[in-house]
């Protein structure tokens, strides 16, 4: 019947928006991964302990600063550090006046899956870059991270627009 299509429609709906809202956060902790441990931080969420859901000590040491930071050293340009303690300040005060959104356990639980997709997303574009050589060692220990859905996460895209939660 008809009411069934509408139903159905708006079940369709709510799933891509689903899907867009997850893969915005993605790409917003992908961009922004300090976001992640200064988050769990000031909401208290144990990311010490395992569990069969979350496993945060498995990918909480991702997300330990920028992606950049690693690169950065004493030869970055001022305006290159400049940039970096702008961002760093921008995660504090996101973290400092939004915390309490991301705070409800099925968030918490939002935010694990899409941080396992950042961090799965990075070892298949490092893979990539690697050509499949070097790094033998590391890709055994580092397995890939098991899917929700069983399927591959979407590429990685440049973020488009900004990410907000509210």
């Amino acid at each position: 019947g008809v009411g069934g299509d509408s139903e159905e429609d708006e079940k369709l709906r709510r799933e891509q928006y689903r899907e867009r809202a997850e893969d915005a956060l993605v790409r917003a902790l992908d961009r922004f991964p300090a976001v992640l441990p200064k988050l769990l931080a000031m909401n208290k969420v144990n990311t010490r302990d395992r569990s069969f859901q979350m496993d945060w000590p498995l990918i909480l040491p991702q997300f330990g600063g920028d992606a950049n930071e690693a690169a950065a050293g004493t030869k970055d340009t001022v305006e290159e550090r400049v940039t970096r303690a702008s961002g760093e300040h921008l995660v504090r005060i996101f973290v400092q006046r939004c915390h309490k959104l991301w705070k409800e356990d099925d968030v918490v639980r939002l935010l694990y899956r899409c941080s396992e997709r950042v961090v799965r997303q990075r070892r298949e574009n490092s893979a990539q870059d690697d050509g499949g050589a070097n790094n033998g060692e590391e890709k055994e220990q580092n397995s890939p991270l098991p899917t929700e859905d069983g399927g591959d996460a979407a590429p990685q895209s440049p973020m488009k627009s900004t990410f907000s939660p509210a």
